[in-house]
Protein backbone atom coordinates (compact mmCIF):
# COMPACT_ATOMS: atom_id res chain seq x y z
CA UNK A 1 0.00 0.00 0.00
CA UNK A 2 1.16 3.57 -1.10
CA UNK A 3 0.76 5.97 1.73
CA UNK A 4 1.56 9.68 1.58
CA UNK A 5 3.48 11.54 4.11
CA UNK A 6 5.10 14.64 5.27
CA UNK A 7 8.62 14.99 6.86
CA UNK A 8 9.04 18.12 8.78
CA UNK A 9 12.27 19.88 9.34
CA UNK A 10 13.53 23.58 9.95
CA UNK A 11 13.44 24.48 6.25
CA UNK A 12 9.78 23.79 5.49
CA UNK A 13 7.58 20.59 5.10
CA UNK A 14 8.15 18.05 2.76
CA UNK A 15 5.82 15.54 0.95
CA UNK A 16 6.61 12.30 0.18
CA UNK A 17 5.04 8.88 -1.01
CA UNK A 18 6.32 5.37 0.23
CA UNK A 19 6.22 1.87 0.72
CA UNK A 20 8.13 0.19 2.63
CA UNK A 21 10.41 -2.62 2.11
CA UNK A 22 13.85 -4.49 3.00
CA UNK A 23 14.93 -3.21 -0.99
CA UNK A 24 13.84 0.36 -1.22
CA UNK A 25 13.72 2.63 -4.50
CA UNK A 26 14.56 5.88 -3.91
CA UNK A 27 12.96 8.36 -6.30
CA UNK A 28 14.62 12.01 -6.38
CA UNK A 29 13.57 14.80 -9.37
CA UNK A 30 15.94 17.65 -10.69
CA UNK A 31 15.54 21.28 -10.50
CA UNK A 32 12.00 21.39 -11.44
CA UNK A 33 8.49 21.97 -10.02
CA UNK A 34 7.38 18.51 -10.77
CA UNK A 35 6.00 16.46 -8.10
CA UNK A 36 8.12 13.58 -8.06
CA UNK A 37 5.77 10.56 -7.13
CA UNK A 38 3.17 11.56 -10.02
CA UNK A 39 6.24 12.26 -12.82
CA UNK A 40 7.64 8.63 -11.64
CA UNK A 41 4.27 7.13 -11.06
CA UNK A 42 3.92 4.83 -14.33
CA UNK A 43 7.43 3.70 -13.16
CA UNK A 44 6.79 2.71 -9.41
CA UNK A 45 3.29 1.44 -10.63
CA UNK A 46 5.26 -1.54 -12.15
CA UNK A 47 7.90 -2.26 -9.38
CA UNK A 48 7.26 -5.73 -7.53
CA UNK A 49 4.77 -5.29 -4.99
CA UNK A 50 7.60 -6.68 -2.31
CA UNK A 51 9.81 -3.52 -3.14
CA UNK A 52 9.90 -0.55 -1.44
CA UNK A 53 10.01 2.88 -2.82
CA UNK A 54 10.33 6.82 -1.45
CA UNK A 55 9.58 9.34 -3.60
CA UNK A 56 10.41 12.76 -2.06
CA UNK A 57 8.88 16.11 -3.72
CA UNK A 58 12.30 18.59 -2.45
CA UNK A 59 11.70 21.62 -1.06
CA UNK A 60 10.17 24.18 -3.42
CA UNK A 61 8.54 21.38 -5.47
CA UNK A 62 5.92 19.61 -5.99
CA UNK A 63 3.77 20.03 -2.86
CA UNK A 64 6.73 20.47 -0.20
CA UNK A 65 6.83 23.73 1.23
CA UNK A 66 8.98 26.79 -0.41
CA UNK A 67 12.47 27.07 1.64
CA UNK A 68 11.89 29.17 5.15
CA UNK A 69 15.08 30.30 4.87
CA UNK A 70 18.59 29.83 3.35
CA UNK A 71 20.28 26.28 2.89
CA UNK A 72 22.61 24.19 1.15
CA UNK A 73 22.46 20.99 -1.14
CA UNK A 74 24.24 19.17 1.86
CA UNK A 75 21.30 20.43 4.10
CA UNK A 76 18.61 18.99 1.99
CA UNK A 77 20.59 15.82 1.85
CA UNK A 78 20.83 15.86 5.76
CA UNK A 79 16.93 16.01 5.49
CA UNK A 80 16.40 13.10 2.83
CA UNK A 81 19.24 10.79 4.72
CA UNK A 82 16.93 11.08 7.79
CA UNK A 83 13.73 10.36 5.65
CA UNK A 84 15.47 7.02 4.23
CA UNK A 85 16.45 5.97 7.71
CA UNK A 86 13.07 6.38 9.07
CA UNK A 87 12.06 3.26 6.64
CA UNK A 88 15.09 1.27 7.54
CA UNK A 89 15.84 -0.39 4.30
CA UNK A 90 18.66 -3.10 4.03
CA UNK A 91 19.26 -2.14 0.41
CA UNK A 92 19.11 1.18 -1.17
CA UNK A 93 19.03 2.22 -4.97
CA UNK A 94 18.35 5.51 -6.12
CA UNK A 95 16.48 6.92 -9.64
CA UNK A 96 17.44 10.54 -9.74
CA UNK A 97 16.99 12.65 -12.67
CA UNK A 98 19.11 15.61 -13.47
CA UNK A 99 20.02 17.48 -10.06
CA UNK A 100 18.92 14.72 -7.93
CA UNK A 101 21.79 12.95 -9.37
CA UNK A 102 23.90 15.02 -7.48
CA UNK A 103 21.59 14.58 -3.95
CA UNK A 104 21.83 10.75 -4.86
CA UNK A 105 25.91 11.24 -5.07
CA UNK A 106 26.07 13.03 -1.54
CA UNK A 107 23.87 10.53 -0.04
CA UNK A 108 25.67 7.58 -0.94
CA UNK A 109 28.27 8.94 0.12
CA UNK A 110 26.80 9.30 3.73
CA UNK A 111 25.06 5.69 3.45
CA UNK A 112 26.86 1.75 3.24
CA UNK A 113 23.74 0.04 1.90
CA UNK A 114 23.34 1.89 -1.33
CA UNK A 115 23.76 -0.99 -3.95
CA UNK A 116 22.60 0.64 -7.39
CA UNK A 117 21.72 4.13 -8.96
CA UNK A 118 19.92 4.41 -12.33
CA UNK A 119 20.42 8.10 -13.58
CA UNK A 120 18.38 9.91 -16.00
CA UNK A 121 20.45 12.39 -17.18
CA UNK A 122 22.26 13.33 -13.98
CA UNK A 123 23.92 16.50 -13.86
CA UNK A 124 28.01 16.39 -14.08
CA UNK A 125 30.82 18.18 -13.04
CA UNK A 126 31.76 18.51 -17.19
CA UNK A 127 28.49 20.30 -18.11
CA UNK A 128 28.39 22.74 -15.22
CA UNK A 129 31.57 23.64 -16.37
CA UNK A 130 31.69 23.47 -20.27
CA UNK A 131 30.25 26.37 -21.94
CA UNK A 132 30.21 24.13 -25.48
CA UNK A 133 28.54 21.04 -23.77
CA UNK A 134 25.92 23.64 -22.48
CA UNK A 135 24.92 24.58 -26.04
CA UNK A 136 24.22 20.83 -27.10
CA UNK A 137 22.38 20.79 -23.21
CA UNK A 138 20.65 23.34 -23.20
CA UNK A 139 19.48 23.30 -27.20
CA UNK A 140 15.80 23.23 -25.94
CA UNK A 141 13.94 26.48 -25.24
CA UNK A 142 11.42 26.62 -22.10
CA UNK A 143 8.95 26.98 -24.15
CA UNK A 144 9.97 24.29 -26.20
CA UNK A 145 10.68 21.92 -23.49
CA UNK A 146 7.09 22.73 -21.91
CA UNK A 147 5.60 21.68 -25.11
CA UNK A 148 7.95 18.57 -25.53
CA UNK A 149 6.54 17.33 -21.74
CA UNK A 150 3.08 18.36 -22.50
CA UNK A 151 2.73 16.34 -25.81
CA UNK A 152 4.62 13.62 -24.19
CA UNK A 153 2.50 13.52 -20.76
CA UNK A 154 -0.10 12.77 -22.74
CA UNK A 155 1.04 10.48 -25.13
CA UNK A 156 2.08 8.20 -22.17
CA UNK A 157 0.10 8.43 -18.78
CA UNK A 158 -3.61 8.47 -18.50
CA UNK A 159 -5.10 11.78 -19.06
CA UNK A 160 -5.98 12.14 -15.37
CA UNK A 161 -2.53 11.99 -13.95
CA UNK A 162 -0.86 14.14 -16.67
CA UNK A 163 -3.17 16.58 -16.15
CA UNK A 164 -2.14 16.69 -12.29
CA UNK A 165 1.68 17.15 -13.39
CA UNK A 166 1.06 19.75 -15.10
CA UNK A 167 -0.99 21.83 -12.55
CA UNK A 168 1.29 20.74 -9.53
CA UNK A 169 3.90 22.35 -11.06
CA UNK A 170 2.14 25.35 -12.34
CA UNK A 171 0.33 25.68 -9.16
CA UNK A 172 3.94 25.48 -7.63
CA UNK A 173 5.49 27.79 -9.58
CA UNK A 174 2.81 30.34 -8.99
CA UNK A 175 3.21 30.11 -5.18
CA UNK A 176 6.68 30.94 -5.95
CA UNK A 177 8.48 33.95 -4.73
CA UNK A 178 11.49 36.00 -6.28
CA UNK A 179 12.84 35.23 -2.75
CA UNK A 180 12.21 31.32 -2.36
CA UNK A 181 14.07 30.97 -5.88
CA UNK A 182 16.62 32.61 -4.84
CA UNK A 183 16.89 30.49 -1.81
CA UNK A 184 16.33 27.39 -4.15
CA UNK A 185 18.87 28.29 -6.76
CA UNK A 186 21.53 29.90 -4.51
CA UNK A 187 21.79 26.21 -2.19
CA UNK A 188 22.33 24.17 -5.92
CA UNK A 189 24.62 27.39 -6.92
CA UNK A 190 26.82 27.33 -3.64
CA UNK A 191 27.98 23.28 -4.67
CA UNK A 192 31.27 23.34 -4.45
CA UNK A 193 31.78 21.16 -7.21
CA UNK A 194 35.38 20.78 -7.57
CA UNK A 195 35.05 18.83 -4.12
CA UNK A 196 31.91 17.01 -5.32
CA UNK A 197 32.66 13.56 -4.41
CA UNK A 198 32.10 10.48 -7.10
CA UNK A 199 29.52 7.68 -6.77
CA UNK A 200 31.14 4.84 -4.41
CA UNK A 201 33.18 2.53 -7.01
CA UNK A 202 31.10 -0.80 -5.35
CA UNK A 203 27.63 1.26 -6.16
CA UNK A 204 26.07 -0.43 -9.67
CA UNK A 205 25.44 2.33 -11.92
CA UNK A 206 23.48 2.92 -14.97
CA UNK A 207 22.97 6.18 -16.55
CA UNK A 208 20.13 6.43 -19.27
CA UNK A 209 20.76 9.43 -21.27
CA UNK A 210 20.49 10.75 -25.31
CA UNK A 211 23.29 9.21 -27.03
CA UNK A 212 25.08 12.28 -27.71
CA UNK A 213 26.66 12.43 -23.82
CA UNK A 214 27.87 8.99 -23.83
CA UNK A 215 31.46 10.25 -23.58
CA UNK A 216 30.60 12.91 -21.31
CA UNK A 217 29.22 10.12 -18.29
CA UNK A 218 32.49 7.80 -19.26
CA UNK A 219 34.26 9.72 -17.78
CA UNK A 220 31.99 11.21 -14.73
CA UNK A 221 31.24 11.17 -11.07
CA UNK A 222 28.84 7.94 -11.50
CA UNK A 223 31.57 5.78 -13.56
CA UNK A 224 31.49 3.10 -11.53
CA UNK A 225 33.10 -0.33 -11.65
CA UNK A 226 29.72 -1.92 -12.47
CA UNK A 227 28.66 0.92 -14.86
CA UNK A 228 26.20 0.68 -17.84
CA UNK A 229 25.32 3.28 -20.43
CA UNK A 230 22.26 3.13 -22.08
CA UNK A 231 21.08 5.86 -25.14
CA UNK A 232 17.66 6.88 -24.96
CA UNK A 233 15.18 9.60 -25.99
CA UNK A 234 15.26 12.70 -27.25
CA UNK A 235 14.92 15.02 -24.50
CA UNK A 236 16.10 15.72 -20.99
CA UNK A 237 12.74 14.18 -19.69
CA UNK A 238 13.18 10.45 -20.85
CA UNK A 239 11.14 9.29 -17.87
CA UNK A 240 8.24 11.25 -19.38
CA UNK A 241 9.08 10.38 -23.00
CA UNK A 242 9.94 6.62 -22.82
CA UNK A 243 8.52 5.63 -19.13
CA UNK A 244 8.32 2.16 -19.99
CA UNK A 245 11.90 1.09 -21.41
CA UNK A 246 13.09 3.56 -17.91
CA UNK A 247 11.26 0.88 -16.28
CA UNK A 248 12.82 -2.04 -17.81
CA UNK A 249 16.24 -0.62 -16.74
CA UNK A 250 14.86 -0.31 -13.31
CA UNK A 251 13.56 -3.82 -12.80
CA UNK A 252 16.31 -5.50 -14.15
CA UNK A 253 18.44 -3.66 -11.67
CA UNK A 254 16.10 -4.58 -8.51
CA UNK A 255 16.15 -7.92 -9.56
CA UNK A 256 19.59 -8.66 -9.09
CA UNK A 257 19.18 -7.26 -5.68
CA UNK A 258 15.84 -8.26 -4.82
CA UNK A 259 16.03 -10.79 -1.93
Amino acid sequence: MNNEDYFDTDLGRYYLVKRPGNLLVVFLNGEDSFSTYDVFKPIIDVLDSSVGFLAIDKIGAGHSDNPQHDYSAVDEVNSINKMINNMNPEKVIFVAHSAGGIRSILLANQMDNVVGFVGIEPTTLQVISDPELQKEYFKHSPKDMEKFIKNQLNKNYPADLAAKVMKTATDKDEETTDQDMGRIQKSFENIDWQKLPVLPKKVESVVIAEEFRKNEYADSEYHTSKYTFVALGSNHYIQIEEPIKVSKVLNELVAKFKA
